[in-house]
């Protein structure tokens, strides 16, 4: 039995040569039936079988959750039809590109939290942001998808020299005996935390950036990895990041240099009156910068 993958399947193939098929096969949970034979794109010429199925399968379990990516794991049993004894076993598990935290230029934000192995329990449809009025915008036994705005769902916004910090999390809410809702234990069994960093130093250093993207492309050993750093790359070196970079780098700054945070009004008036000079003033700058960058 062998196995493999690529950014969004599992290619699984079994030589089982002359001895025939007379074995059941156990994927994930269940015993493969038509149906899921048909699903999973099963084939079989008598010698060989192959299966090729989604990390997002029914059958498949998720281990992990990164802020890019997912691990998902397929398990194959091949058991003797007459004493169900394991003849043969296969344990594949990958990791899939996916974005669990993304912010949007319209001022938006979305997240996507996942029920790992470890959480059976989980109904991610409990899942909740720091306010429990934010709930998922998209749920289903597996998954939960939440989108909001920046200003709402009790995200919090932290100022540093040069970039912005939103905040929020994804916990678990529950009923207690009257009926009212709790927020989430101190030690809950599912948390997680989103944060987007904007700008910050990489205005400065996104050469070096790609330049290390690449070098982990060219050394890494693990072909998903190389798909990453070679992507991460191409979107750092794109003239769209740059130009994007350049210009929220110089807004930020000069919004940074007079705002009052306790004052939301003048934060707003002067981030209007940034964004107005800056179309007048600033956007010609920014095109020759960026592309210095």
């Amino acid at each position: 039995m062998a196995g493999t993958c690529d950014q969004n399947q599992f290619y699984i193939s079994v030589k089982f040569g002359s001895h025939g098929s007379n074995f059941k096969a156990i994927v994930g949970p269940r015993e493969l039936t038509a149906e899921m034979a048909e699903d999973y794109n099963f084939y079989e010429n008598g010698t060989h079988l192959s299966l090729i199925l989604p990390y997002t399968a029914k059958d498949a379990v998720f281990e992990l959750l990164t802020a890019e990516s997912v691990k998902s794991r397929i398990d194959l049993l091949l058991l003797d039809r007459a004493n169900d004894w394991v003849l043969a076993d296969l344990y594949l598990a990958c990791y899939f590109p996916l974005k669990a935290t993304e912010c949007h230029p319209n001022g938006t934000m979305t997240a996507v939290a996942v029920k790992v192995e470890s959480t059976r329990n989980l109904k991610p449809s409990q899942l909740t942001l720091k306010d429990q009025s934010c709930t998922p915008q998209f749920s289903d036994d597996r998954v939960a998808y939440f989108s909001f705005s920046v200003d709402t769902c009790g995200t919090t916004r932290t100022f540093f020299d040069n970039y912005m910090m939103y905040e929020n999390e994804i916990r678990l809410s529950y009923n207690n005996a009257k009926g009212a809702a709790n927020t989430s234990p101190v030690d809950p069994d599912y948390r997680w935390s989103l944060s987007v960093n904007s700008v910050e130093a990489v205005r400065y250093q996104a050469q070096h950036v790609r330049d290390a993207l690449l070098e982990v492309r060219d050394k890494a050993t693990d072909m998903m990895i190389k798909i990453e750093a070679q992507s991460l790359a191409e979107e750092v070196g794109s003239y769209r990041f740059s130009i994007c970079t350049v210009v929220w780098y110089d807004i930020i700054s000069k919004v940074k240099q007079s705002m009052q945070l306790d004052i939301a009004v003048d934060l707003l008036r002067k981030t209007k009156a940034t964004l107005e000079d800056y179309r007048a003033t600033g956007f010609a700058s920014a095109q020759i910068s960026a592309k210095d960058m």
